[in-house]
């Protein structure tokens, strides 16, 4: 009977969870059509948004970089890459979106290209 009860309860367990890896995706493929429907989107002076995807595990962003401002995109990758983990580790908006990054084991990916060298840079956020 404790082995029937167990078996049970460990069958309900991967249901429940394929169901929360099932709705994760959904949200954050949702998501990643919402950023999509604003894009293109100038950003900053350099950066313009193309597009957005969810690729099943990872969320990933992409920029083109205005060469006219800078000889070299990896220039400020650093820099970039220290404000972007900031900005997911304190800001509340990212919260949703990484907790259900965190239920397909996913990351946060920037890809920037320069729109005229096609020069390119990735940047991973921990989540």
């Amino acid at each position: 009977m404790k082995k029937c009860l167990f078996l049970l309860f460990c069958v309900a367990l991967l249901f429940a969870s394929c169901s929360d890896n099932y709705k994760a995706k959904k949200i954050l493929t949702e998501a990643a059509e919402t950023v999509n429907n604003d894009a293109p989107l100038q950003v900053d002076y350099m950066t313009t948004l193309t597009s957005c995807n969810f690729d099943g595990q990872n969320f990933n962003y992409y920029y083109e970089v205005n060469e006219d401002y800078t000889s070299d995109i990896r220039e400020f990758e650093e820099e970039m890459r220290e404000n972007l983990q900031n900005l997911w580790d304190t800001d509340p908006v990212f919260d949703e979106i990484k907790d259900n990054l965190r239920k397909v084991n996913g990351s946060v990916i920037y890809n920037y290209v320069g729109d005229e060298s096609g020069e390119k840079m990735t940047i991973h956020v921990k989540i």
